[in-house]
């Protein structure tokens, strides 16, 4: 079984997004929108069952046992994101060494730039999703 919700992958608007081990920063931002098309008020309800349904719809079975035993979406949310963003002290280890990874990028000689472009999106993104995002000024 790969998840509560059967296996697959990708979102649509009957499946959520799947959570692997891998993809956590991307699946957190398409997992609040997929909650959101439930219902208009179904991420300021997170509690609400069909929320939870959702998270458990969309995680695979090894992320499915961390929260098998919740009964409410937010506490389901809260471990989830402790496990795959880690707690503060983690979160800020995890910036410091994206700021080094920012700092210390190049473009390659042999280097396309679209190349480069996802590689600064990549370490852009990810301290966005840890809660410090870069501003259009700064990465320009």
């Amino acid at each position: 079984m790969s998840g509560y919700g059967g296996n697959h992958e990708g979102a649509s608007s009957t499946w959520p997004p799947l959570l692997t081990v891998v993809n956590y920063a991307s699946w957190k931002g398409k997992m609040e929108a997929y909650v959101c098309q439930i219902h208009d008020r179904a991420w300021m309800a997170i509690e609400d069952g069909k929320a939870w349904h959702a998270l458990l719809c969309a995680v695979d079975e090894n992320r499915y046992k961390l929260i098998q035993n919740t009964r409410i979406a937010k506490e389901a949310w809260d471990i989830l994101e402790v496990a795959h963003e880690g707690t503060d002290v983690v979160k800020d280890s995890k910036l410091q060494v994206l700021q080094t990874q920012f700092e210390l990028l190049k473009m390659e000689e042999d280097e396309c730039f679209n190349d480069f472009e996802v590689k600064l999106m990549d370490i852009v993104n990810q301290s966005h999703q840890l809660g410090d995002p870069y501003s259009n000024r700064r990465v320009k």
